[in-house]
């Protein structure tokens, strides 16, 4: 017999690997929409609006470039691979330190 703890981890690990198959299929524009409501919500939509556009954007944007990141193995070329990479993680690079010139202004 299985205790309740038991039973939510087979639930959340259920609930994984199915939100986990259905979120590999999605292509790239659908997941970058489906990314920015959750940036949004979490950068304090309901606080101040404006203010939370514009951190959402940003979150979209190291995203973004973290999906670059991720993407620069499947290129053709070994150039191609290292600019993808270096692509990405500048652009995960600068959207951390304007969220951190963002907050230091902010507070």
């Amino acid at each position: 017999m299985k205790t309740y703890i038991q039973k939510l981890f087979s639930l959340v690990v259920k609930l994984n690997s199915r939100a986990y198959k259905n979120l590999t299929n999605l292509s790239f524009h659908r997941f970058t929409l489906l990314a920015f409501p959750i940036a949004l919500f979490f950068s304090g939509i309901f606080k101040d609006p404006i203010f939370a556009l514009l951190i959402g954007a940003i979150y979209i944007v190291g995203f973004l470039g973290l999906v670059t990141l991720y993407e620069s193995r499947k290129k053709e070329t070994t150039m191609l691979k290292y600019c993808y990479l270096i692509l990405g993680w500048l652009v995960v690079v600068i959207s951390y330190i304007w969220l951190e010139i963002i907050c230091v202004v902010v507070h």
